[in-house]
């Protein structure tokens, strides 16, 4: 049974400022035609392909990642193995150390594979690296066991990314080889007072990442890697507005609800989306990513 984080109290309304969506249409011009001729010039026009690395404008943010197997308890009772990612001298978590870098920074994560298995490092979401920084094995590289690489990249959008393993890529997904990457933009004022970022997966508790065929049969529903009930509560209290950053590292759909309460979605996949839209249900897929604007009130919910 999928379980959701409870959400805890909202109430009073928050005044957060005005939210400019577009000018008025010309005389003439039918409303919304224009906002959609404006995105679709913008997607034409917008830059597309490697970004040298000497256009870094904020100097360089350096990360290293080690590989370790760990033992973790998912659900009360039940330990299974996980292959996580760990920052050197700290202890490997599923999922990963979340990475948080700011626009212009060049970046670089060097991947060092204390595992027993082949490993890469995908950028998920980061459009402007290199072909042979993207991760892939088959198009780029692997680094063997007690192997590392350095992936490097120009930060040119704030959004909502990840980072995974892309070697055997279902297998080692589902060993718990992701976490977050987060681009912040370094001169914008948030309209939230907290962020949350929650990593979406499903867990098979029989599986040995070693047998193959690789035929999961998922029994657990995971949040930040643990289910209910030991996913931890989210508290968001009364007269505060929190962003939520919701990441789908898992294999199936999922619709999540929110009870007591409606949420405005406003970006997608990195994305912010010209129009955000309000809702208390969002269907997301494997590989997305949603932000969203909770409001705090009273009562505890699911």
């Amino acid at each position: 049974m999928k379980r959701c984080p409870r959400i805890i109290p909202v109430v009073r309304a928050c005044m957060l400022g005005t939210l400019v969506l577009g000018t008025a249409p010309a005389r003439g011009e039918t409303p919304g035609l224009s906002a959609r001729t404006d995105i679709v010039r913008q997607f034409l026009t917008r830059p597309e392909g490697t970004v040298p690395l000497a256009q870094a404008t904020r100097g360089t943010h350096e990360f290293t990642l080690e590989v370790h197997r760990i033992q973790t308890e998912i659900v009360p009772g039940v330990q299974v193995e996980q292959w996580a990612f760990g920052f050197p001298g700290q202890p490997a978590s599923v999922p990963g150390p979340e990475l948080r870098v700011k626009v212009g920074e060049r970046v670089q994560i060097t991947l060092v594979n204390t595992h027993d298995q082949p490993h890469v490092l995908h950028l998920h979401g980061i459009t402007s690296l290199a072909q042979e920084m993207d991760g892939v094995p088959h198009l780029s590289h692997e680094v063997r066991p007690g192997g590392t690489f350095t992936y490097e990249f120009v930060a040119t959008e704030a959004g909502t990314h990840a980072y995974h393993c892309h070697f055997q890529t279902n297998v080692h997904l589902d060993m718990g080889m992701y976490g977050a990457l987060i681009v912040e933009e370094p001169d914008q004022i948030p309209i939230w007072s907290k962020e949350h970022t929650l990593i979406l997966d499903e867990w098979d508790s029989r599986h040995d990442g070693a047998k193959l065929p690789y035929t999961p049969q998922y029994d657990a529903f995971l949040v930040n890697g643990r289910a209910h009930p030991l996913i931890p509560e989210l508290k968001i209290p009364s007269g505060e507005t929190h962003l939520v950053r919701f990441i789908h590292m898992g294999a199936l759909p999922h619709s999540l609800h929110l009870h007591g309460t409606s949420f405005l979605v406003i970006a997608k996949d990195g994305h912010d989306l010209p129009l955000p839209y309000l809702a208390d249900t969002l269907p997301i897929l494997p590989g997305e990513r949603y932000d969203v604007l909770v409001r705090g009130r009273d009562g505890t919910f699911p």
